[in-house]
């Protein structure tokens, strides 16, 4: 009995200095990595602030219960560092960003072609008349500088599918990305 437990010990021994040795090796390869940085906004409800090289410059959520929304909405840049410096969101984006949460209703316009694509594919039907009344929205991201006319996304949760629709916007104009299933 003696031996099995000094196996068992010697076991458990190697194993916490295996396990010290990766979380050393983790920490000196990120020890001087960039972190993500949570700031407070005077429009978002949370805000963090992302660093070079990730996918995007920053991420929002902000806190809203309405008839088109669940309690959050999503928000992310569409800029990552490829033409602004800094993190923070502009006047512009912001903007942006207040124009439709404070009217989600002004998004559905501007994703209808998108919205018909999926729900034809999805229901192999056409869009009914109240169709807004279906979805709720999850989020969207915000174009650079906040120009409508450039390239950005819209996420809507179809309540009779159960899924995500995915719209990509450009120009003006939405289309299908992807339903999530």
């Amino acid at each position: 009995m003696s031996v099995n437990r000094t196996i068992h010990m010697n076991f458990i021994l190697i194993l916490i200095i295996i396990a010290t040795i990766v979380g050393a090796l983790y920490w000196f390869q990120n020890r001087n990595r960039e972190k993500v940085v949570v700031a407070d906004h005077d429009f978002f409800s949370r805000l963090w602030l992302w660093p070079k090289g990730e996918h995007t410059r920053w991420e929002a959520e902000y806190d809203l219960i309405s008839k088109y929304s669940n309690g959050t909405i999503g928000l992310h840049a569409e800029d990552n560092y490829e033409t602004l410096s800094d993190a923070e969101p502009t006047i512009e984006e912001v903007e942006f960003s207040k124009k439709y949460i404070t009217n989600l209703e002004r998004l559905f316009p501007i994703v209808v072609s998108g919205v018909e694509e999926g729900w034809f594919e999805w229901f192999r039907e056409e869009l009914p008349k109240e169709w807004e009344s279906h979805f709720i929205v999850d989020g969207f991201s915000v174009p650079l500088n906040g120009n409508i006319e450039n390239k950005w996304s819209v996420n809507l949760f179809c309540k009779k599918a159960g899924h995500y629709f995915c719209l990509n916007v450009e120009g003006g104009v939405s289309t299908l990305e992807s339903i999530d299933g």
